[in-house]
């Protein structure tokens, strides 16, 4: 299953509508996570124009009232049968079942806060949600934060981010796979970050040996 994630810095405006529509035909894309997307109502009804058809299912949180975050996931829903949804202020994860292997799953969509307090409420929170949940997850997302020291150059630091970044994913048991090609998912002027990845599952892996970022 080919998997889209794209921090888009606002979806409201009609011109991402092509450049959307455009990677998931080429990529052939069946699910995709948005986020930023500072969407204030709906776009159901212009997913299609995105999506290509009206065959999928989608998932919203729209930005807070200081006009930041939004997130969106859509799914192709004869590839992936959802049962259950559930959202937080910057997260959805997705529960059901892969219907070509009937594969129990859940896939997640996050956009981490840009501040060490934020980021360590989100963290909580989604680990008692991803715990409950107890299926195998693939989380995809912009965290925010980086996991190691040569994941950013440039003047600015946070080791307590960090270190807090990699106890989560140590207590999750989630694997961070690797990025090909890319070294770095963000940029401004002469500081560079990969704040951007998919983490997974043992499960998640054993069961798709060929998953690649």
């Amino acid at each position: 299953m080919n998997c889209l994630f794209w921090n888009i810095r606002g979806i409201e405006k009609g011109e991402k509508i092509l450049p959307i529509r455009t990677l998931v035909e080429k990529k052939k894309v069946l699910f995709m996570g948005l986020v930023e997307t500072k969407h204030k109502r709906s776009v159901r009804n212009r997913m299609k124009r995105m999506w290509g058809n009206d065959d999928y299912d989608i998932c919203e949180v729209y930005e807070s009232e200081t006009n930041e975050g939004g997130v969106i996931a859509v799914w192709d829903k004869q590839t992936f049968v959802s049962s259950i949804k559930h959202m937080g202020s910057r997260w959805i994860l997705i529960e059901g079942c892969m219907k070509k292997n009937n594969f129990e799953c859940c896939v997640g969509v996050i956009y981490g806060h840009n501040d060490r307090m934020g980021i360590r409420a989100m963290f909580e929170e989604l680990k008692q949600r991803v715990v409950s949940i107890n299926k195998p997850i693939l989380l995809l997302g912009d965290f925010n934060v980086t996991l190691h020291e040569g994941e950013r150059t440039g003047p600015f630091r946070c080791d307590r981010s960090m270190n807090d970044f990699s106890e989560w994913i140590t207590d999750l048991r989630l694997l961070d796979l690797p990025l090909q090609g890319l070294k770095f998912t963000w940029r401004r002027n002469e500081s560079k970050s990969r704040l951007d990845r998919a983490l997974c599952c043992h499960t998640w892996l054993s069961s798709f040996p060929h998953l690649r970022l």
